[in-house]
């Protein structure tokens, strides 16, 4: 038979390892809150801030390197439309001086 004296016992003891995993479990939050996120965050926003100024210097690397190759075909470009305006010019002259003269027969 199961005695009062060990029901109380058992009682305690439930009692007791409540209490105690309360316990730890306001331990374990208070600590994860005061010591492991801002460790975590502070990690983080290391972590992405390098990884930004990757990313920004890779960026600048190609924008650069496009700039070298792109330079030259914009000075061809530019040289192109300036001798094609140029041309333009010449047979707008052209034709004027033709119809004049065509108007002139």
């Amino acid at each position: 038979m199961v005695g009062v004296g060990d029901q109380a016992g058992a009682s305690v003891a439930t009692a007791m390892t409540e209490q105690v995993q309360k316990q730890l479990a306001g331990a374990f939050a208070s600590s994860f809150e005061q010591t492991l996120l801002p460790s975590f965050e502070g990690s983080t926003r290391e972590m992405f801030a390098q990884m930004a100024a990757a990313m920004e210097q890779g960026v600048l690397q190609h924008v650069h390197a496009i700039q070298q190759h792109a330079t030259p075909l914009t000075d061809s470009l530019q040289g192109s439309v300036a001798a094609a305006a140029s041309l333009a010019e010449a047979m707008a002259h052209e034709h004027a001086t033709l119809g004049a003269l065509l108007q002139g027969t």
